[in-house]
């Protein structure tokens, strides 16, 4: 059983939360499922009883809609967590075909949960997301991960504080910053069963967690608690893949992770302090110097974890979250190996040129967008309608966020689009030409420009427009979610 203590422990542990920086609401994914009716109501517990119900606690389920009766279920959760004063909240996702006709619809259904999630902690106020995974939740994901051949890294699996895994829909000024708490991270299923029956707690059981062939993590379940143990039982020569060992192998991996991520900070902070790093995020451009002492086969995995914080914000390919080991077994090895030669090379990865210059033991990386391909512009260029209201925030290019309005009586429409020197030089306002503060150049390729009557009338990254006071902006560089 999971005692108020022990859980409370956990929590304080995790979050490092005291008497001032306890957050006013917070909210929880609720299933319904026996994992989260016990985050849920030990949760309720921790306010109560150590917080003087000082934490108001908004639950969320997520109704996929994919199930007779899931809706009423749904309902039938909320008036369950009612009476621990939570307040409750159903969304309905929708798919467009039936979950065994996606070949990946696991993912597919946790992006959508996640967006729900954010969407939710947002119009709630609450900043810190509660999910109720535990530590066979952790052993199915580290298998999982085995299998797909993961870096050492992604084996460490899932982590107790994290933030939300999605692409905001705004930029952090305009929003606080979502965590992922994982509180039951460190116990067993068992504890938790164990905890809801003693209080007589009920929950779901949602059938098709059980269906081994819906889902891998399904399949995973069913291996860890059901068929391993059923080999045990008959041969122990498969002891090696046991419960307990597998905890034994997760845990060093954790261990070993915890201390390459202490590298990682530390080749962080080396860059901060020498002056190593220099960012100019008008164009989303970097300069990174590495002594090559730095640069070798040892430390691959730690420079390509650096990169792989680092380089977020500047780069505009779509899915970044799966970048990493591209980084590691491919783009590092590749640095490594130009570090101990001469000369100069260019490279290309996550959308981003990669020009190397090796000289006196230091490796320079200068790091710019990929030159647009032709057919890329038009799904990166978009119109917006001026007023005198702010336009809604859009992220161009997956790199900047920005948003206009304008001072005109009648309001006027404009193009935002990525800056090409060699097409769009002759398409400069005369105002814009006649400002000698910036030298138009080729560097500014690919930052975004704004088209009016067309004619270039601002670079609002540069903060530079034609005189006439027709237009407002705001912009910022996209948040960097895996932050140094």
């Amino acid at each position: 059983m999971i005692t108020p203590e022990a859980f409370r422990s956990s929590l304080v542990k995790i979050t490092r939360w005291t008497p001032q920086t306890i957050p006013s609401r917070v909210l929880v994914a609720l299933s319904g499922g026996v994992d989260s009716i016990c985050l849920t109501y030990l949760l309720s517990q921790y306010s109560r009883l150590y917080c003087n119900n000082a934490i108001a606690i908004n639950a969320i389920t997520i109704d996929h809609g994919y199930r007779s009766g899931s809706n009423e279920e749904a309902k039938a959760v909320g008036k369950l967590v009612e009476k621990w004063g939570v307040q409750h909240i159903v969304k309905k996702l929708e798919y467009e075909k039936l979950p065994t006709e996606y070949s990946n619809f696991e993912e597919i259904a946790r992006m959508k949960r996640y967006e729900k999630f954010e969407e939710t902690c947002h119009q709630s106020d609450a900043s810190h997301l509660f999910v109720a995974h535990n530590l066979n939740d952790q052993l199915e994901t580290f298998i999982q991960r085995l299998q797909g051949n993961s870096s050492i890294y992604g084996l460490a699996g899932l982590k107790a504080q994290t933030s939300l895994p999605v692409q905001s829909q705004l930029p952090s000024a305009e929003k606080e910053r979502i965590s992922v708490i994982r509180p039951l991270l460190s116990f067993e299923k068992s504890e938790i069963i164990d905890t809801c029956k003693q209080q007589n707690i009920s929950w779901f059981e949602d059938s098709t967690n059980m269906d081994i062939n819906l889902t891998k993590r399904n399949y995973l379940r069913h291996l860890i608690n059901v068929a391993i143990p059923e080999k045990l039982a008959a041969n122990d020569k498969y002891i090696s893949i046991s419960k307990a060992k597998l905890i034994e192998s997760h845990e060093e991996i954790t261990e070993m992770v915890e201390s390459l991520e202490e590298k990682v900070d530390s080749l962080d902070q080396m860059a901060k302090t020498n002056g190593l790093l220099a960012v100019d995020p008008r164009n989303g451009s970097l300069s990174l110097k590495l002594s090559n002492d730095i640069l070798t086969e040892d430390n691959i995995v730690i420079v390509g974890k650096y990169l792989y914080q680092l380089l977020y914000p500047f780069s505009s390919i779509r899915h970044y979250h799966w970048a990493y080991a591209k980084l590691e077994r491919q783009l590092v090895p590749r640095i490594v190996q130009f570090a101990h030669s001469t000369g100069d090379s260019k490279l290309t990865y996550l959308n981003l040129t990669i020009i190397l210059k090796n000289e006196n033991g230091i490796t320079t990386l200068d790091i710019s967008r990929q030159p647009i391909l032709r057919g890329a512009l038009k799904e990166i260029a978009y119109e917006v309608d001026l007023t005198a209201e702010w336009s809604k925030w859009t992220l161009f290019d997956r790199r900047f966020w920005l948003r206009f309005k304008t001072s005109l009586f009648n309001g006027c429409k404009v193009t935002v689009a990525p800056y090409n020197h060699k097409e769009h030089k002759s398409k400069l306002h005369p105002d814009l030409e006649q400002q000698k503060a910036l030298r138009f150049s080729k560097d500014m390729n690919n930052v975004p420009v704004v088209f009016h009557n067309d004619q270039i009338i601002a670079f609002p990254t540069y903060s530079m427009c034609f005189s006439q006071p027709m237009l407002e902006w705001e912009w910022h560089q996209k948040d960097n979610v895996y932050r140094l």
